[in-house]
């Protein structure tokens, strides 16, 4: 048998009548799998790594640029944010403006307020005939122009009883959680219900049910039932009407914060917003 040795220093399969290559390739498979796979995962691994080095980098590159005490646009300053200074040009106090850092410099002019917001509202004068009264004061012990009208029981409608007091009647409509709150005046002689809510979606419902509490006719907290509703801020900006259920709102980064209605109708304010 001769042997041929070719210029790759192989043992040629012609001269042993075997394919040599495939069988050591066939034999070393299983390790070149494992080495492909190996080879896979450092991959992998290097490209996390470079992924983690330019998250590094950037929040390095953040840190420095930004939150650094060296830095001129260091965001721990005032001086990184917008500065807008508002300058009222004809005050009058029925208006004050804010802007925020949205807000557009420039000059802006309210026309006109119509009206401002207003919350539901109902009260009574001189309904006590009395001097002095308290909170502890009960609804039989009140000196009233019109007299409470007692039930057979004692009652008034479904709530307040003869022995019931001052305090305790408004606490009870005022913890009731309908939105209403009570109160009574020793200046005024009387009382009154507002609505928690201002804008003319508020809205105060009165319905007597038993006794002149509340009756139309001769009401003993001189309130009468009915429907009373508040009614929306109206006023005129940049030519705009504006309608708002509230006195303080805001456009275009400058928040408004209506206070009172100008004596009159053509009273206009003019601001200027400077950065």
């Amino acid at each position: 048998m001769s042997l041929t040795i070719n210029n790759s220093t192989r043992i040629s399969g012609l001269a042993s009548g075997l394919e040599t290559d495939t069988i050591v390739e066939g034999l070393l498979a299983q390790y070149q799998q494992k080495l492909d796979k190996q080879s896979q995962t450092t991959t992998k691994l290097e490209w996390t790594a470079e992924a983690y080095r330019g998250v590094n980098t950037l929040i390095k590159n953040f840190r420095e640029q930004y939150l650094s005490a060296l830095s001129s646009t260091n965001m721990m300053t005032g001086a990184a944010y917008s500065d807008f200074k508002v300058n009222m040009l004809t005050a009058n106090g029925a208006v004050s403006i804010a802007a925020s850092p949205y807000a557009i410099a420039g000059e802006y002019t309210i026309e006109s307020i119509e009206q401002l917001a207003a919350a539901a509202n109902i009260e009574s004068k001189e309904v006590f005939a009395g001097v002095k009264y308290s909170g502890e004061t009960t609804l039989a012990g009140l000196e009233l122009a019109n007299k409470f009208e007692f039930d057979e029981n004692g009652e008034i409608s479904f709530t307040f009883g003869k022995d019931t007091t001052i305090a305790e009647m408004m606490r009870q409509v005022n913890n009731a959680g309908v939105g209403v709150t009570m109160r009574f005046s020793s200046l005024k002689k009387g009382f009154s219900l507002t609505a928690d809510k201002t804008g003319s979606q508020s809205k105060i419902k009165i319905v007597n049910l038993k006794g002149n509490a509340f009756s139309t006719d001769d009401s003993a907290l001189g309130i009468a039932e009915g429907v009373y509703k508040g009614q929306d801020a109206i006023c005129t900006i940049e030519g705009m009407t504006v309608t708002q259920s509230a006195n303080s709102f805001s456009f275009d980064g400058i928040t408004y914060s209506l206070t009172k209605k100008p004596r009159t109708a053509s009273s206009s304010s003019s601001t200027r917003t400077t950065s």
